[in-house]
């Protein structure tokens, strides 16, 4: 119950720290992760956000998983190494929007519903919203679809590993 509220407390901290960088004029291409990016971008990509509606979208879509799902800190914090972890070098060649910086919490928020993935009781349902958020991301112009869908797989991967055993006998 206290890793929760700790998770809880640092995502209405990082929401609020989004939202007040996001008041600033701070030129995304210089704190965007893309091709050949900095360790500083790659890092702190996470926190910028072109626009202060993204800031709030995306800030909602953390906060509302942390707080419905009970996401535990290490699951945070594991997610934050997913979406800087991102391979933006090794697969440019798939998308040329790699090469448009990319700035946002969203990689963070689909690492997150990777994880919850197999422990979610409306499995169905779950996977059916990701898909379509998933599908929107690749379709939309200017939003980075790929690092959704590779933080999602890989979030997905992990949240399978870490699945409670079901030691019952059918």
């Amino acid at each position: 119950m206290v890793r929760e509220a700790n998770a809880k407390v640092a995502t209405l901290i990082v929401s609020v720290i989004v939202i007040a960088l996001s008041a600033f004029n701070i030129d995304v291409d210089k704190v965007g992760i893309c091709v050949d990016s900095s360790v500083y971008a790659r890092l702190f990509y996470s926190f910028f956000h072109a626009s202060i509606f993204h800031a709030l979208a995306n800030s909602w879509c953390l906060l509302s998983l942390v707080f419905m799902y009970d996401v535990p800190m290490w699951k945070l914090v594991l997610a934050y190494i997913i979406s800087v972890t991102f391979p933006v070098n090794s697969i440019s060649c798939i998308d040329t929007a790699l090469y448009v910086p990319t700035v946002g919490l969203s990689a963070i928020c689909f690492a997150v519903m990777g994880l919850l993935a197999f422990s979610v009781k409306r499995k169905l349902y779950f996977m059916i919203w990701v898909s379509v958020f998933v599908c929107i991301g690749l379709v939309l112009p200017k939003v980075n679809g790929i690092i959704h869908l590779y933080c999602y797989i890989v979030g997905a991967v992990f949240g399978f590993l870490n699945m409670p055993i079901n030691d019952k006998a059918d």
